[in-house]
Formats: C-alpha cells, structure tokens, sequence
C-alpha cells in the first residue's frame, strides 16, 4: 500500500508498495531517492576526507583517489542499504 509522508516546507516523500523506492516530493518537482543519497553520500565522503586529511595517516595515503571514489560507493550503499530497510 502506497504511503506518503508530509513534512515541513513543502517536502513530501511517496514511499509505493511493492518494494518501489520513495521519491521525494520538493515543490511539486518528483526527485528519486538515488539522487538524494548520491548527495547526501557526496556530502559525508567530503567532510570524512577533510577529517582524514588532517591526520598524518591520510596524507600518507598512496592512491588516494581511488581510496576516495572507494569510500563514496560504500557510503552511498550503506545509505541505500539503509533506506531499503528502513522502507519494506
């Protein structure tokens, strides 16, 4: 059974039935969830590599942009992973 939960400032998010993912409901513009959790993954990843940056350790790192797309991926499937158990 479709469900849809209305939160402040005109933000909407439909969660379908059926094992579909929510879409999030901005002014009346539908943006998937994906999208969403590709920022919000974006978001955590750069505030983690400026936290590692200031450590030794971090600055050390041999291939650190291959470490960095490697920790957007894990991010953004722990976040999807979240939702999708979060939204049965």
């Amino acid at each position: 059974m479709p469900v849809s939960v209305r939160t402040g400032a005109g933000i909407t998010i439909y969660c379908g039935g059926g094992g579909m993912t929510a879409e999030i409901d901005l002014f009346g513009i539908f943006i998937p969830t994906p999208i969403v959790l590709g920022i919000l993954a974006y978001v955590i990843k750069a505030g983690l590599s400026r936290l590692l940056a200031r450590w030794p350790l971090g600055r050390r790192m041999c291939g650190q942009p291959v470490y960095e797309i490697a920790m957007f991926v894990v991010l953004f499937a722990a976040l999807v992973r979240a939702t999708t158990f979060l939204n049965p």
